[in-house]
């Protein structure tokens, strides 16, 4: 998901200090009309956890591999999940396609066979 979701640094994101001042996150959420913010151990990019305005609910998940490496929300999942279930429908209905044309064949060829025959049987009866 986080290949496609590109060009985002996490100098772009949104984010307060372990050591900020309660006041100064709630000012800077209000500010940027955000609901939640990661917070960064200090001098670092490790997370130390979340802020949120309410019930830890949050729009928007950080990924996190010893780092924040980028964010998601429920609209990167389902699209991703779209994406993969659309991929997996487009290759069952090509599974099923050639099936049916095998099939088609198979019908095809054995019609020829049983039409031969009766030819040859007609044929046979007329000498």
């Amino acid at each position: 998901m986080l290949l496609t979701k590109e060009g985002e640094k996490t100098s772009s994101w949104l984010w307060c200090r372990i050591d900020d001042v309660a006041i100064d996150v709630v000012k800077n959420m209000a500010e940027n009309n955000i609901g939640s913010l990661e917070v960064l151990k200090a001098g670092q990019e490790h997370l130390a956890g979340i802020v949120t305005e309410r019930d830890n609910r949050t729009q928007h998940i950080s990924v996190i591999d010893g780092k924040i490496v980028g964010k998601i929300s429920i609209v990167d999942v389902v699209r991703a999940v779209v994406e993969q279930q659309s991929g997996e429908l487009r290759q069952l209905i090509r599974v099923h396609q050639r099936r049916l044309l095998l099939e088609s064949t198979a019908i095809l060829c054995n019609w020829k066979i049983i039409n031969s025959h009766d030819r040859i049987l007609n044929h046979t009866a007329d000498m």
